[in-house]
């Protein structure tokens, strides 16, 4: 129920924290570079959702969808999320299902890393529940030179229910990451 720095910096302390030892536990050693640093701050960006709550009259954060805004970023973050994204695989042509919603108790944000093929092209649906508005991304596995998530592509929708569907050919082998984000009501 608290707010402000000096209780959102231990949050993000611990989570950078748990990123470094998920990121370790799949093999990657840990030698304290700014370039291991910005894609840990990558992971926590990526996987951060917008609260799109109304604050001060003057201050209120909009829904960019992925993108960053003045007033709370990317977002409040989500550790489970972020480490989910570093430890769980999405094998291509399997079918997944979670239960999402918009809420303090709910799970907000569903992340995997997900192989893909260079000169492939890859067709990734989401089907969202009705009454419910979920977004999906597909992000770089490298982060920009300031640690920021890189969105390869993303479907957006604004209306409840129905599908949400990206498409994209990588130019590189390797892992990016696949995650779905709950910006309103809630469902499998």
């Amino acid at each position: 129920s608290l707010m402000g720095t000096s209780m959102a910096t231990p949050h993000v302390g611990g989570a950078a924290a748990l990123i470094i030892q998920a990121l370790e536990s799949q093999g990657q050693s840990w030698s304290y570079t700014e370039k291991e640093a910005l894609n840990v701050k990558k992971i926590l960006l990526m996987t951060a959702m917008e609260t799109n709550q109304n604050g001060e009259a003057s201050n209120n954060p909009t829904l960019d969808r992925g993108d960053k805004d003045l007033v709370e970023g990317f977002g409040r973050i989500n550790v489970d999320a972020a480490i989910e994204s570093i430890i769980f695989a999405h094998t291509i042509g399997a079918s997944e299902q979670a239960a999402l919603g918009k809420g303090p108790l709910l799970k907000n944000v569903w992340a995997r890393k997900v192989p893909l093929g260079a000169g492939n092209l890859y067709e990734f649906n989401l089907t969202v529940p009705s009454g419910a508005d979920f977004d999906l991304y597909l992000y770089n596995s490298s982060p920009d030179a300031i640690g920021n998530p890189v969105i390869l592509n993303k479907s957006v929708s604004a209306a409840a229910g129905g599908n949400e569907r990206i498409t994209f050919a990588p130019s590189f082998t390797g892992n990016y990451s696949l995650i779905v984000k709950a910006v309103s009501g809630s469902g499998v």
